[in-house]
C-alpha cells in the first residue's frame, strides 16, 4: 500500500499523518477540528495538505460536510500507527524516503547545496582575510611565498556559493515545500546512503570533482597577482 508513490508522498508530511490519525479515532471530524488536531494555525496552509490527502483518495467529504477515511485511507492510517509501534530500520527509512521525492532533483539540490555552502564559509574567510590584509604563507618548490588574497575574486566565491546554495534549496524545496531552510541542508546526511542506492553516483562526485577544480582555479587566480617571495 505505501509502496503507491501517491499515497507515500501524501504521508511524507506529518500534519497530514496527523489528520490520518484523528480520523482514525474519531471516525468523522469538520474541517476546523481536524486543522486543529494538525497543528496549524492557517487555514490556506490546511487546506493545502487537506487536498492532498483528498487528491490521493485516503479521505473524503460527506453529504453533511464532514471528513471520514476511505477504505485505502483506513488502512494507510492502521499501517501508518502500526509502524509508530514498530520503529523502522535506517534501510526502511532510506526506503520510505527516496519513494517520497524524486531521486534525480534531490540529487542535484544537494550537490546545490554542499557546493554553495563549500564556497560561500571559504570565500567569506578568504575575503575577510583579504580585507584585513592578512598575508597567506605558501611554500613551493622549496620556496616561501607571502601572498594577499584577490578581494575582487574571492567576492565573487561569495557570490557563487550563494547561486549555488539558492539553487539547491529551490530544488530541494520543489519536494519538501513543508521543510525549512534548515530542514533542507539538514536532509544532505540522506544524501551518501542514498547516493549508493540509486544510479547518480557518478554524477554527484563528477560534479563535486569540478567544483573542487573550479576552486582550486579560483584560489590560484586570486593568489597569482600577489605571489612575491
Amino acid at each position: 500500500m505505501l509502496g503507491n508513490e501517491v499515497v507515500v508522498r501524501a504521508v511524507a508530511s506529518e500534519y497530514r499523518r496527523k489528520v490520518l490519525e484523528h480520523l482514525l479515532s474519531s471516525g468523522a471530524s469538520t474541517y476546523t477540528e481536524l486543522m486543529r488536531a494538525s497543528g496549524l494555525e492557517e487555514s490556506s496552509k490546511f487546506a493545502y495538505h487537506l487536498r492532498r490527502l483528498v487528491a490521493a483518495g485516503l479521505i473524503k467529504q460527506g453529504v453533511d460536510g464532514k471528513y471520514r477515511l476511505t477504505g485505502k485511507g483506513r488502512r494507510v492510517a492502521v499501517m501508518l500507527k502500526e509502524e509508530e509501534l514498530d520503529p523502522p530500520t535506517v534501510l526502511d527509512t532510506l526506503s520510505e524516503f527516496s519513494k517520497s521525492c524524486n531521486v534525480r532533483r534531490f540529487v542535484y539540490g544537494s550537490v546545490g547545496v554542499g557546493v554553495g555552502l563549500w564556497y560561500l564559509v571559504c570565500g567569506s574567510i578568504m575575503t575577510a582575510a583579504s580585507l584585513l590584509g592578512m598575508p597567506a604563507k605558501l611554500e613551493v618548490a622549496g620556496t616561501t611565498y607571502y601572498a594577499l588574497l584577490n578581494p575582487t575574486v574571492t567576492a565573487l566565491m561569495v557570490i557563487a556559493g550563494v547561486i549555488a546554495l539558492l539553487i539547491g534549496l529551490k530544488l530541494l524545496s520543489t519536494e519538501f515545500p513543508d521543510a525549512s531552510a534548515l530542514q533542507l541542508v539538514m536532509m544532505q546526511r540522506y544524501t551518501t546512503f542514498l547516493l549508493l542506492r540509486s544510479t547518480y553516483l557518478r554524477t554527484y562526485l563528477v560534479t563535486y570533482l569540478a567544483a573542487a577544480l573550479t576552486f582550486v582555479a579560483l584560489i590560484w587566480l586570486a593568489l597569482t597577482p600577489y605571489l612575491g617571495s
